[in-house]
């Protein structure tokens, strides 16, 4: 004790050298402390995503599955896109065309609608003019509900003919009919 009392100015320079490299020491700690818990949020961050990640590799082969299965169903719903687009407009005519007649009405008119391009499906469509019963229509409603690939009824107007002048009973009740049908091709 007594030589610090003495060489107080030396004793200050040696106790200043040696706080120097524990202040030192003590930043770095503190520096490497805290880059170690930015890290760790870091990766409390990441944890959920890798899991996410995981869980999705995991569920991959029934996401697989699942889009063979849409696959399928959309190639049931639409026209191939390898089919030409004058074919499908023709086809659908036809095919609304036999099953109209099938049903028991009688087409006084069809026409092909222009082909509506869109960015995933073409809207191809029909316009037709129909006459039959109400029992008739009802049966085709029926059978375009379940047509393959599927059609759309737009529009439907239904006008009330005379039972006398079609020479049918009382009870019956004729109708002429137009129907506006769209059906859908894929492009890609």
């Amino acid at each position: 004790m007594n030589w610090l009392r003495q060489n107080q100015l030396s004793a200050t320079v040696v106790g200043a050298t040696l706080l120097v490299p524990v202040l030192l020491v003590l930043y770095v700690l503190t520096s490497l402390l805290m880059v170690r818990h930015d890290y760790q949020v870091q990766v409390d961050r990441l944890e959920p995503r890798i899991a996410r990640l995981k869980g999705l590799l995991a569920s991959e082969p029934a996401l697989q599955a699942s889009v063979g299965d849409v696959s399928r169903k959309l190639e049931s719903a639409v026209y191939p896109a390898s089919s030409a687009r004058p074919t499908v407009s023709a086809e659908l005519q036809n095919s609304i065309r036999s099953l109209l007649v099938a049903a028991g009405l009688s087409i006084s008119n069809i026409q092909a609608l222009p082909i509506v391009e869109g960015e995933e499906f073409d809207r191809v469509g029909v316009r037709l003019t129909v006459r039959g019963g109400l029992p008739e229509v009802d049966n085709a409603l029926i059978a375009l509900s379940e047509h393959s690939p599927r059609v759309f009824v737009e529009s439907l107007d239904m006008q009330p003919m005379s039972s006398t002048r079609r020479g049918r009973k009382a009870k019956e009740q004729d109708v002429s009919a137009t129907l506006r049908v769209v059906s859908l091709r894929a492009i890609q």
